[in-house]
Order: C-alpha cells, then structure tokens, then sequence
C-alpha cells in the first residue's frame, strides 16, 4: 500500500513541529512519482500511470480521467509532461499535458511531434485537445512551472526535426498561444539541460545551475500581469556542492530557502560568501496530529511554497474560498 500524506509546515514561529493534513492511500497504482505542482491551494501529483488532484485543506482528492491521447500505461508513447495553472481571463484552473501526435525513429530521423490538451477543473471532466500545437517537442517527463496565467516548460533540444532555440516554451491558458522565452545568455550552454527551473512568490521565474565544483548561480526574471518579461538578472551566488532547488525569499528578504533531496537549506543573502544553513533534515523531524511522532518508511518528498484555500478538486463544483497567508506544505510519499 502506497500513501501520500500532507504535512503543513511553518518556518516562522520557531521549531514548530509539521501538523498533519491529509493523507491517501493507493493500492500500488504506481511506481514513480514527478515533482508536484501548486496553485491556489490546489496540488497536482503526477505519477507514471496517473494524474491526481488534491486540496489538503479541504481533504479532497480526486483521480484525473485518462485520455485516449495519452495512455500512460503504454510506457513506449506516454508522454509524463503535465502543469496544473489558473486562466486569468476565465478565473477557472487548467491541468494541461503534452501528448505524442507521431513518433518518427529510424537510423537518421528522431522526431517527436507533439499536442497538447487541457482539462477545466469544474468543467465536463473531458480532455480537450488544444488548436495550436506547440511549435517545439518538450521534455517527455516533467512538470510545468505556473505564474500569472503562463505555463513553462523545458524544450527537448534533441527529438526535433528543426533547430530548437535556447529556450523555455511558454503558455498562455487565456488563449492557449505558445512562445518561447529565451535562457539567461550568460548560462553556459553546455548547462541547457542542468538547470532547476523553478517559481519565486508567483512572480517571478528563477533558474539555478552549477557553476563550478561548489558554487550554484541563481538568475530571476520578472513575469508581468500580461505575460510580459523582463531580462534574466544574475542574482545569488551561493557556495553548495550540488544543485538546489531555490523554494522562497523570507525573514523580509534577507534569506533564500533552497531544497536538494530530503533537506531544506536556508542562505544568508547579506554574507556571499556564507555556506549553506541547515535548516531542517526532513526525514528527522517529529510532526503533530496523529498518535507517532516520526515518520515511517519513508519513500520520497516533495515540498513546496503553498496557500491554503477552499477551491475544490471537482468536475461539478468551481467555487472558490481567499487564501490565507502563504505557510509551506510537505509533501511526502510513504509505503506501508
């Protein structure tokens, strides 16, 4: 028996212990997990066989319906690139895949030509196929970066049948047009494929990559209201001997909050070169709101930036609820 459980965590207040959520058991409906994604309280939990959908304030949690586009029981043409956003014009939530429309391999062709689809959370419950089709293949597994009504994704710079731009392919789920937008040009290119792409408060993209043997550069870009973009500003450069995940800007912007594996790290911004501080080693700390204090066969986490709201994971029911203040929720995934 698989479970994910959800863990709201708090980094201000002191050591105050993760409270328990929610939590779901599967009964070995999969094997591997991507990284979640979050909007509006919503969380969108990817695996190789499954989309799921959940609101651990709520406790809801629902199963996504498979597409006939995208069998991902057929390992040879799944394709495991999905993002979960909100439309800004509509104000509804889109979860969006990328599909396989043809698959041409032989001794000199590689090509992947690729769809997307979009299905409306409080709609029929029916994956419709987007117009358009993204003018570039996108990496087969991973999950998409949402900020203000546009989706990210990493370009696949190898199955194309044209040259691929050093870019991200972009998305608006206001009129579902895509467009690429350019790499920081002082990345080395020989590190387009080994990058963390991430969000900073829904506003801003933030791309993190190793530099040298102990060093991680950052760059951030601002996304306006209108899918506008500024340029990549080169902005932390941190001392760690390996790639991290930037999470948030806290203590009023002073330090950075990063995440590589089962730890979350924290970095003094006013010391450069101060070394990255633990600040807590996930797999050891206690939680609150249930009987054991630990956690137990551990599998694997995800955490993430999250606002608590009221939407509700249905095909029936689009209401809404405001948000509370921004806390941080652990994800994790347990084997009974």
């Amino acid at each position: 028996m698989i479970q994910i459980s959800f863990y709201q965590w708090q980094t201000s207040g002191g050591k105050a212990a993760p409270r328990f959520k929610h939590a779901k058991d599967f009964a070995g409906k999969f094997k591997r997990f991507g990284y979640f994604a979050h909007c509006d309280g919503l969380v969108l939990g990817p695996t190789d066989t499954k989309l799921y959908l959940f609101n651990p304030a709520t406790r809801d949690a629902i199963t996504l319906p498979d597409s006939e586009r995208n069998d991902l029981r057929y390992t040879a043409r799944a394709c495991h690139c999905a993002g979960l956003g909100r439309d800004p014009r509509t104000g509804k939530y889109k979860v969006v895949r990328a599909f396989f429309r043809a698959i041409y391999s032989g001794l000199f062709t590689n090509v992947h030509l690729m769809g997307m689809e979009v299905l409306t959370v409080g709609g029929d419950g029916v994956w419709r196929q987007m117009m358009r089709r993204p003018p570039y293949p996108v990496m087969s597994w991973q999950t998409g970066i949402h900020i203000k009504g546009f989706m990210y994704w990493r370009i696949d710079d190898y199955h194309h049948d044209v040259p691929a731009p050093r870019g991200l392919l972009r998305l608006s789920l206001a009129d579902e047009e895509f467009g690429v937008t350019g790499l920081p040009e002082s990345l080395d290119p020989e590190l387009d494929l080994c990058f963390s792409l991430e969000e900073l408060h829904g506003q801003e993209l933030c791309l993190a990559a190793c530099t040298g043997d102990e060093s991680v550069t950052i760059w951030t870009m601002e996304v306006d209201d209108d899918g506008g973009q500024g340029q990549w500003e080169q902005r932390y450069n941190i001392r760690s001997r390996g790639l991290c995940h930037p999470m948030a800007l806290v203590a009023g912007g002073s330090r950075l909050l990063l995440w590589r594996g089962g730890v979350v790290y924290g970095h003094d911004l006013a010391k450069r070169e101060a070394e990255l501080s633990t600040v807590c080693k996930l797999d050891r700390i206690r939680y609150q709101g249930r009987r054991a204090r630990k956690w137990k066969n551990l599998w694997i986490f995800n955490v993430t930036p999250y606002t608590e709201s009221l939407v509700r994971p249905r095909f029936s029911d689009s209401r809404g609820g405001r948000p509370s203040p921004r806390f941080f929720l652990d994800m994790l995934a347990r084997m009974k």
